[in-house]
């Protein structure tokens, strides 16, 4: 191993106890002293590489608290879609692609919104059909969530009018009048298959994508991440997890990664799906490799109206939003992986689906008491007042993505008021501030590809929790701006949060003698700059338990 010592600089602990400090000793892969340069001086060795920060700024490693860093660069692949406005814009850009790339057997892109194309309007397989000739294509949205198919894929999948939905109301494909899909996939179970039958799943893609995802995220200051999903499914699973225990025998894992075993179907068996939890978690384990938590959908995403809501939506007066896991079954899977020593991660979009992931896991507590389990119920796209209290009351810790709390894609605040209403808007979406206020846990993350890639960068998302703005956009209307909070609440979210939501508070998010030495170097202090160029910082350094895994 090597020794490191770090002077000359800001070194901000996010330690309580002692939050700044000008000099830093790492000893082999952990933290040996933090104070100044004469304490640093009896704790060096003859091995010892000094490093002058020449005025720059050390913190704790960033711990990304939701993300798909291993599987979800698929999502990323093909042609982008990303900031186009209006149906014509998108063909045209898929048809530009199409002729560039003549070999491509199947035309794959990502990044639509519902929006682009009008409120209420979902695209169509035949929009895509004129210009991908007879190539089947995929489109998957911005949030990953939703597929756009033009006829030859459904085709290649087999799907048509007698095909019955996958997964409803949940997960389904919208019908023309003869009950053959219209090209909209709703939610995953809809165009999954649709993808594994045009090989968008393999190893070698997953690969592809890890080299967008996983190995640039120390050049963000990332050092630990929680995976809420590697997106592949089964054996495929199983030799992806095999690949990063691989790499980290090697010495070639960039991050420290807590994983989870993700669950769609609530007809699985609950005692079948926490026996496959206990395989993952012992079959691949590495240093830097573990699979500890169960993660459950409690429904979809606002945008396609399938977010389970309280009140129903304000353009469609007869739907509340579906459960995929409702309450019961909610609360079976909780109290099953809690008693087995696993923690539970639950998607909610909706105020109802919070709910009922808090409800869940209050069932669980009047059975088996406080067991110190580390839960998180994540997005919170909506979330009722009544609720935010009882995240603090429960010990549930709550994870958001802050640059969905501004006026995201420039789409947003034009579009949400048509789902709920402008009241329900400016009181229920994405309260951030509002939970943190509340003595709660909370933990941020940038969930790509529900992000585009070079939003996975923690210092933008943290801008954006600031703010309530894009990065860089000062001009920008505030998404609720009494839900803005300081800089420091907010890399306290991307560290000691962090950690201690992943069972690691003795081991990362804080520069904290005995801890792992999971640091990074900025190129400037961000209390020193303006709240709208804090995405501007360039992370110079980082460092994995005293390894550089970065260097600029």
């Amino acid at each position: 191993m090597s020794s490191h010592w770090f002077r000359n600089g800001d070194v901000y602990t996010v330690d309580a106890a002692n939050p700044w400090a000008r000099s830093v000793v790492v000893l082999d892969e952990r933290i040996a002293y933090v104070g100044d340069d004469e304490g640093a001086r009896e704790h060096l060795r003859p091995d010892t590489v000094e490093v002058d920060l020449d005025g720059r700024f050390l913190m704790p490693g960033f711990v990304d608290g939701h993300d798909h860093l291993i599987g979800g660069g698929i999502g990323k692949l093909g042609v982008s879609l990303d900031g186009l406005v209006g149906k014509d814009a998108v063909i045209e850009q898929i048809r530009r692609y199409a002729l560039d790339n003549p070999d491509l057997p199947v035309i794959r892109g990502h990044s639509w919104t519902p929006f682009q194309f009008g409120n209420g309007q979902r695209p169509h397989r035949t929009w895509l059909d004129p210009v991908t000739d007879v190539r089947p294509a995929l489109m998957n949205s911005y949030d990953f969530h939703d597929g756009w198919a033009n006829t030859a894929a459904f085709i290649a999948a087999g799907i048509d009018a007698s095909t019955p939905d996958p997964n409803p109301p949940a997960s389904f494909w919208p019908r023309d009048p003869d009950g053959f899909p219209s090209g909209c996939c709703c939610d995953g179970e809809a165009w999954m298959p649709i993808a594994a039958a045009l090989g968008m799943f393999s190893l070698e893609a997953v690969k592809e994508a890890m080299q967008m995802t996983l190995f640039p995220a120390p050049s963000w200051g990332i050092t630990t991440y929680f995976d809420a999903s590697t997106v592949v499914r089964g054996a495929l699973n199983d030799r992806v997890f095999q690949h990063l225990v691989d790499l980290d025998s090697a010495g070639e894992l960039p991050v420290r990664i807590v994983a989870s075993h993700a669950l769609r179907d609530p007809e699985i068996p609950v005692e079948q799906s926490i026996e496959r939890l206990r395989q993952l978690n012992n079959d691949f384990r590495s240093p830097n490799v573990s699979i500890t938590t169960l993660k459950l959908f409690a429904d979809g995403v606002g945008p396609q109206h399938t977010a389970a809501m309280l009140e129903p939506y304000a353009d469609e007066p007869d739907n509340f939003g579906p459960f995929v896991f409702d309450t019961d079954a909610m609360s079976r899977h909780v109290l099953a992986a809690n008693a087995a020593g696993f923690d539970v991660h639950i998607h909610a979009c909706g105020d109802a689906g919070v709910r009922g992931g808090l409800d869940a896991n209050e069932a669980a507590q009047r059975t088996l008491g406080r067991t110190g389990a580390r839960n998180t119920i994540c997005h919170l796209e909506f979330c009722n007042p009544a609720d935010i209290p009882r995240f603090a009351e429960l010990g549930v810790t709550a994870n958001g993505t802050p640059i969905w709390g501004s006026d995201y894609r420039g789409e947003f605040l034009d579009a949400y008021p048509t789902l709920v209403g402008t009241e329900r808007l400016e009181r229920d979406f994405l309260p951030y501030g509002s939970v943190l206020r509340s003595g709660a846990t909370l933990t941020f993350g940038g969930d790509c590809p529900g992000t585009e890639i070079h939003e996975i960068a923690p210092l933008k998302q943290i801008e954006s929790a600031v703010t309530r703005q894009r990065p860089g956009r000062p001009d920008d209307r505030i998404a609720s701006p009494h839900e803005r909070m300081s800089l420091a609440d907010a890399i306290r979210c991307y560290t000691v949060n962090g950690a201690y939501a992943l069972r690691l508070e003795d081991e990362a998010g804080s520069i904290t003698v005995g801890k792992q030495a999971d640091l990074q170097v900025l190129a400037t202090n961000p209390f020193r700059v303006a709240s709208h160029e804090i995405h501007t910082i360039a992370v110079d350094a980082t460092m994995l338990g005293g390894r550089f895994t970065h260097q600029r």
